[in-house]
């Protein structure tokens, strides 16, 4: 019976910290990038569905709202000055790195965000 236990006890140890590891929960929270010029942005992902991202090089934000299209792949939409904007990223996330890749066009772009520390 205390074998048993033992075995049980180990098991749950390795369990949990596979909880909460899938995408859809590990990309919220606020993310850190630079942008080209070497200055500090930061995103955020809210457990909502909202998305609030910096404009590079301008210091602007715009907010809009992500959904998960599959478990490697976000569609975000911005509605800045009357104008909707759809984009999708492909995300590879763990807990401490997000990299966002724009792999649609001929020279894929990929952003990679460092988790922000609370």
């Amino acid at each position: 019976m205390r074998q048993a236990a033992l075995i049980l006890a180990a098991f749950l140890a390795l369990m949990l910290p596979a909880c909460g590891s899938k995408p859809q929960d590990l990309i919220v929270g606020k993310w850190e990038t630079t942008d080209l010029a070497g200055k500090s942005m930061v995103g955020e992902f809210g457990k909502d569905g909202t998305v609030s991202m910096p404009i590079p090089l301008v210091g602007l934000r715009v907010d809009g709202k992500y959904k998960w299209t599959d478990d490697a792949h976000i569609e975000m939409e911005f509605n800045t000055g009357g104008l909707n904007r759809k984009e999708t990223r492909k995300v590879e996330v763990t807990k401490e790195t997000l990299t966002l890749t724009d792999d649609k066009g001929k020279q894929p772009h990929t952003q990679i965000w460092k988790r922000v520390k609370q």
